[in-house]
């Protein structure tokens, strides 16, 4: 398992005596420093022992007053930018490591350099006083001038937007005065477009953005942004048109080191995505970012050779041979050097059953059902799903992260002082007093907020709860309410698209275009006319209000329309689906649960055993294959059984019942002679020559209290019906 280790209070490096800040610079190897009282700034290796490089001075900058380090590409050009007040400078780099020593300033009305876009593909962006949006930069030889502005606007989150990040071609900012991140693309023109704006006034808990650093992982972009107000992290998927969507926050509490979170760092190693964050409390914090966009804790450090860490401001991160090199700054104007050993990292296995790792440090994610997790020999991340899941970590220092899902979860082999429990997802837990432990021969039982978890010791021996405990099992508390995105003006619809893992993807009031892809997910149209894409998984659609397309795919879902007139597909799986108000047409793939509710409702069924409920209005219900159960529900309906042997219940109103060739067996359980009535298929008969009258009296019978129709394979009951009274019925299609 990837841990802090070789922890040492690093020699400052030469030339540097009070460090306040730190940027990785963009070949990923060398990081600068910033002198808080020279206004110095110098270049030092992360591989080897901090060795600086020539400094550069940001001549007109006021040392004595607060100094910024960013960097950014301008025409193709690596910088490293210094700001104050509204005053920004850049330094050139040579040989991707020595500054050339001089500065080039200019006043621009803001304070804090901005990222550009990856390889110089966007100008530079500084945050603007005019308007409270963002200034565009451009440098022509040691000048920097203004050459455009994007003001703020209720749409987007830009006043006093003082960090930023690229996230390949679109840019993401933060703003500290309104709590939330907006994303932006070029427009062309040398200019950006918000695409989208997530903050607090969608649910997202911010409160003071201080540090934003982006990540990948299995081909999906991501953003963590830490904020010092709200003592969290929070974690962004940023989709293929850039419209971001929360995937996890998590909060700090005792147990974790990012409390009043400061500084942020993120690296990837052979596929893996690492994050360190330090704040106020004294220490950093290692996680992973899993697939899907959740933070697991791996590892966390509050002391250096004896003494506090103290407050962090600043942290480098680099990958280096294999191994993470991280540098940080604290608020003593101390350095901390370490090294991260990421380990023998492995594959990552998500699915449902029985999932097992391999020899290596593996990330194994189950689905919702009683699934069956293994991780075998290494360092693993077992997370389990919903549903009754039994969790082997196998040897090696394993983490067992549990989900939220009110069910009887079970970890088979756990061993004090090696492995951890991960119970942040369990609604809020905040410390070890809101647990009912109960140990037994070989383990311990907890019970905490409706969850519980039965932990077997790996060598039968009996567990407390100091045991689990000790592990750090409430490194942070995960609140993630329903978020929605807000709707940028420029746009007519937000399209956001997911990952392979959990999603929650939430459109605005206009036509969202919303595909979760695999995972399992939940999708939230919201207003407007919205396409919700489920994919493969278990998934939760809900349409909203407007004329919606909900398509589940694979897996199990459900699927609500809401208001409008909406149209749901089910696909391959066990789905419920309910139309809810409006005239709606859904449709099964596999079996399901079908419910119109209000309005003129058409019902279909799939493939297996189906439920469809028309609910008020005038429906039409067809069950195709399987054994379905049919009921129309008040109003005038028309219900066909389909194949296999189906049972049709019309209810309130006058009702159609329809048997066509190939019906199977079905069987009619309240037909009102006085109102509802049976439609044959002359087809049945081979066609033509008889009336709906005559085809009763040569092929109905009278079995007991029912009326009976036989046509060589097809047959239809009727409950309690006199065969006399099925000829006043019987209507031809």
């Amino acid at each position: 398992m990837p841990r802090f280790a070789a922890i040492a209070a690093a020699p400052t490096p030469k030339g540097l005596r009070h460090v306040s800040d730190l940027t990785l610079l963009p070949n990923g190897r060398h990081a600068a420093a910033l002198d808080r009282e020279t206004g110095e700034v110098r270049a030092f290796d992360l591989a080897h022992g901090l060795k600086t490089y020539g400094p550069g001075v940001a001549h007109g900058l006021d040392p004595l007053a607060d100094l910024r380090l960013g960097t950014a590409e301008i025409d193709g050009t690596s910088y490293v930018t210094v700001s104050q007040g509204g005053r920004v400078g850049l330094m050139g780099l040579y040989g991707g490591d020595r500054l050339d020593g001089t500065a080039a300033i200019s006043s621009v009305g803001a304070g804090t350099p901005l990222a550009t876009g990856a390889g110089g593909t966007m100008p530079a962006f500084v945050a603007s006083a005019a308007g409270g949006g963002i200034a565009r930069i451009d440098a022509s030889g040691t000048a920097l001038g203004v050459t455009g502005r994007m003001a703020d606007t209720e749409a987007t989150y830009a006043a006093d937007a003082h960090l930023a990040v690229a996230v390949g071609d679109y840019l993401v900012t933060a703003s500290a005065h309104e709590g939330g991140i907006t994303v932006w693309a070029g427009d062309g023109d040398g200019g950006l477009s918000a695409v989208g704006a997530v903050g607090a006034v969608q649910g997202l808990g911010i409160a003071e953005p201080t540090a934003l650093v982006r990540a990948a992982v299995a081909g999906e972009r991501y953003v963590i942004l830490g904020a010092s107000g709200s003592s969290s992290l929070s974690v962004l998927h940023i989709g293929a048109n850039g419209a971001p969507m929360p995937t996890d926050h998590l909060i700090d509490d005792a147990a974790s080191r990012f409390g009043s979170a400061q500084a942020l760092a993120a690296a990837e190693v052979a596929g893996r995505a690492f994050v360190v964050a330090g704040g106020g409390d004294s220490g950093l914090t290692l996680l992973t970012l899993m697939p899907g966009g959740r933070l697991v804790t791996l590892d966390t450090v509050a002391a250096v050779e004896g003494m506090a860490i103290g407050a962090v401001t600043a942290i480098a991160m680099a990958e280096i041979d294999g191994a993470l090199r991280v540098v940080a700054t604290t608020q003593r104007r101390q350095l901390i050097e370490m090294t991260i050993d990421p380990g023998a990292i492995g594959q990552h296995v998500a699915g449902a059953g029985i999932l097992r790792g391999g020899a290596r440090d593996d990330l194994i994610e189950g689905s919702d059902g009683a699934d069956r997790l293994e991780g075998g020999a290494g360092s693993d991340v077992l997370r389990d799903g919903a549903g009754e899941d039994v969790l082997f970590g196998g040897s090696g220092a394993d983490t067992f992260v549990l989900a939220h899902d009110g069910a009887t979860d079970t970890i088979r082999d756990f061993e004090a002082g090696i492995d951890r429990i991960d119970l942040s997802e369990w609604p809020l837990l905040h410390s070890a007093a809101q647990i009912d432990a109960v140990s037994f021969a070989g383990g311990l039982t907890l019970h905490a907020r409706g969850e519980a978890l039965v932990v077997h010791s790996h060598d039968g021996g009996v567990l407390a709860l100091g045991d689990v405990l000790g592990t750090g099992f409430l490194d942070g508390f995960r609140i993630l309410p329903d978020i929605g995105v807000r709707d940028v003006a420029l746009r007519s619809g937000i399209e956001i698209t997911g990952s392979a893992g959990r999603d929650v993807l939430e459109g605005g009031g206009k036509d969202d275009l919303l595909d979760a892809m695999a995972g399992d997910d939940r999708l939230l149209g919201r207003g407007g006319n919205d396409h919700l894409l489920g994919g493969a998984g278990r998934d939760h659609l809900e349409g909203g209000a407007g004329d919606d397309l909900l398509e589940g795919g694979a897996g199990d879902d459900r699927l609500l329309g809401g208001d409008g007139n909406d149209a749901l597909r089910g696909g391959p799986g066990n789905d419920e689906m309910d139309g809810g108000a409006g005239d709606d047409a859904i449709a099964a793939g596999g079996p399901g649960i079908g419910l119109g509710r209000g309005g003129g409702d058409t019902l279909r069924g799939g493939a297996g055993p189906d439920l469809l409920i028309g609910g008020d209005g005038d429906d039409v219900l067809r069950g195709g294959d399987g054994a379905d159960l049919l009921d129309g529900g008040t109003g005038a309906d028309v219900l066909e059984g389909g194949a296999g042997d189906d049972r049709l219940l019309g209810g309130a109103g006058a009702d159609s019942f329809v048997i066509r060739p190939g019906a199977g067996r079905d069987v009619v359980l309240d037909l009102a002679p006085e109102e509802d009535r049976i439609v044959l298929d002359p087809d049945l008969w081979g066609g033509g020559g008889m009336t709906a009258g005559e085809a009763v009296a040569a092929f109905g019978t009278q079995e007991g209290a029912h009326a009976v129709l036989r046509f060589d394979d097809d047959l239809l009951k009727i409950c309690d019906l006199d065969l006399g009274d099925l000829s006043a019925v019987a209507e031809l299609l």
